[in-house]
């Protein structure tokens, strides 16, 4: 889009008239009203042209009670003044951190709105448009520093609204009351925390380098078009030490030189898929006890997700009888409250990547395998797994030491989309306050996963609407046609962004069916819930084994009932149907004999 006025966007002083500051100038003229001095020595001892200062202090004169402005007034009118410019910043930046952010066409629009609607004089332009001119946006930026372009990353609507104050609170609930189980847990030397993450043989991201200026297409060579998984588990205490990996490569049976200058200590197992499965954490849970000395008179405490594969059944069981507390994590909200995903997993995999890059340079022609996976791992753990950067991670989910406030309310704006307004039967304040229950006894709210919200405004239960969808357009009591010149005020109170577009809201999914119930934070050792998971894997079982039972039944029909088909009639040749008539017969009597 092409501005007329685009080459003044940014003009250049050509002169130095007007430089002058307010303190500067009002210095000098007092100089010339209270001390009697010469005018032109005053002017020129400041830098200031004598005739501007005599017509400075001849304002002086006219107004010595009032405030005289010092300086000149250059600045152009606006459209916004300075606290309604800030309001609509103020949304804007809200709006990006519930993760609804507007782009520099939404923007405009919105600003034309929010003249329509307060009744401020726009230029014609905007009429035409329905949005404000690109001048303006150029101009709101660089009066705004705190606003800049951005181009966002995706996060899953999942993620976004299970961060929420309900979920965290539950979690810090749960970790609080394990944290006083053992002396270990509290100083942090026996809380631990693991997680998988992928290490292929290509690198996932690429380093820059230089090239020729103008090239459309500088490369970089990988090992494979896609590279194949091998999945490493970390696992790292509180106290900044971090234990041997485990190491899970795609393939049937496990050689021991495939973990050739592995990190020492390092478990190598192998599957199929190159994933983890229930068998193989039962492997890790007991290298895990291995190294970290767990047992009934040594206690330790494991927080990880609750993937399948870390609940199972001989897990859970093996971990108890060992001296392991399983305190598992909400679900979706793993890169906040977990510190391998906060701190420590992106400077590993930096370093990973550079380890794969460094080993091809050193090897020109030559593939990276899944048998080299192990060497650049040992050198990515020997470069990113230090005591700082693993003690921060806990440090920063408010696990060790122990923070339970060290989310604040805009961490949690996201998860606003989906929080529920107080019905209105609540009983109000003024009446006998309702005796307090757990917040696990609502059922609904903890299944939702969302925190309730104590706001019944009308502008909350309204809907964002995004660009993609009419996004900006008016209500109908809030349009105005072309021509309303005649219009034209101040209102009585100024109508911010907030107050008729709102943020987003979801609809209220009260009565919707749930197609599973959802996943929660859980001491998972603990017997209440082992047993829950018991019965869960029970109940699966007998849901496998009946469709497998089924399906061999129906298979069986269907072999059985194949037999007894009738061979092919052809009625197109007497021969052949003669032919046929007589395998009829044959079969007639073969079955009365």
């Amino acid at each position: 889009e092409t501005s007329p006025s685009l080459k003044m966007r940014n003009p250049k002083r050509k002169t130095s008239h007007g430089t002058f500051s307010a303190a500067t100038m009002k210095t000098a003229v007092q100089e010339v009203l209270e001390d009697d001095s010469s005018l032109r020595v005053v002017a020129s001892k400041s830098g200031i042209a004598h005739q501007t200062l005599a017509r400075y202090v001849k304002k002086q004169k006219e107004h010595p009670n009032d405030e005289v402005r010092m300086v000149p007034n250059y600045s152009v009118r606006k459209i916004f003044t300075s606290d309604q410019e800030k309001s609509l910043a103020d949304y804007v930046v809200k709006c990006s951190k519930m993760f609804y952010g507007l782009s520099k066409d939404d923007v405009r629009k919105l600003a034309f709105q929010m003249a329509t609607i307060n009744r401020l004089k726009i230029p014609e332009q905007w009429k035409n448009t329905e949005k404000a001119g690109i001048d303006w946006a150029y101009g709101f930026m660089k009066r705004n520093p705190q606003l800049s372009l951005r181009t966002p990353e995706g996060c899953s609507l999942a993620r976004a609204i299970a961060f929420n104050r309900h979920n965290v609170e539950m979690f810090f609930n749960l970790l609080e009351k394990v944290l006083v189980r053992g002396q270990g847990f509290v100083q942090g030397t026996r809380i631990y925390n693991l997680d998988e993450t992928s290490t292929t043989t290509n690198a996932k991201t690429q380093q820059k380098v230089i090239a020729e200026r103008g090239t459309k297409q500088v490369s970089s060579v990988t090992s494979g078009e896609k590279g194949t998984l091998v999945t490493t588990c970390v696992i790292i205490a509180a106290d900044g030490n971090c234990l041997p990996p485990v190491m899970v490569f795609p393939r049937r049976n496990f050689k021991s030189w495939m973990l050739n200058q592995a990190p020492p200590g390092t478990l190598g197992l192998a599957a199929p898929s190159g994933w983890m499965n229930c068998e193989l954490f039962v492997e890790t849970m007991k290298h895990f006890i291995k190294f970290s000395g767990s047992s009934i008179d040594n206690p330790s405490l494991m927080i990880y997700d609750n993937h399948e594969s870390h609940l199972s059944i001989e897990v859970l069981d093996l971990a108890k009888d060992n001296g392991v507390t399983i305190l598992t994590i909400p679900p979706h909200c793993s890169s906040k409250l977990q510190p391998l995903d906060v701190g420590v997993f992106k400077p590993f995999n930096v370093a990973y990547d550079h380890a794969v890059k460094s080993w091809l340079c050193r090897h020109p022609g030559e593939r990276l395998s899944i048998y080299n996976v192990a060497e650049c791992v040992g050198s990515a753990f020997n470069t990113a797994m230090t005591r700082s950067t693993i003690a921060n991670a806990f440090r920063k989910c408010g696990i060790h030491p122990y923070n339970r406030g060290i989310f604040t309310d805009t961490d949690f704006l996201p998860s606003q989309v989906t929080d529920r307004p107080v019905p209105d039967d609540q009983p109000s304040p003024s009446c006998e306050p309702p005796t307090p229950q757990p917040m696990s006894k609502n059922p609904s709210e903890a299944q939702a996963g969302t925190s309730a919200s104590t706001s019944t405004d009308h502008d909350d239960n309204r809907l964002f609407q995004n660009s993609a969808a009419s996004t900006f357009e008016l209500q109908p009591h809030l349009q105005h046609g072309v021509g309303y010149q005649e219009e034209l005020g101040n209102p009585t109170s100024f109508v911010g962004p907030e107050d008729f577009h709102g943020f987003p809201k979801r609809v209220s999914s009260v009565g919707k069916r749930q197609t599973r119930k959802r996943g929660k934070s859980m001491i998972a050792t603990d017997t209440p819930n082992k047993k829950e998971i018991e019965a869960k894997a029970q109940l699966k079982n007998k849901k496998v084994q009946s469709k497998k039972r089924n399906g061999a039944k129906r298979k069986l029909f269907e072999e059985s009932s194949g037999e007894d088909e009738d061979p092919p009639t052809f009625a197109n040749h007497s021969d052949d149907h003669n032919q046929t008539e007589g395998t009829h017969e044959t079969d007639h009597s073969n079955s009365a004999s």
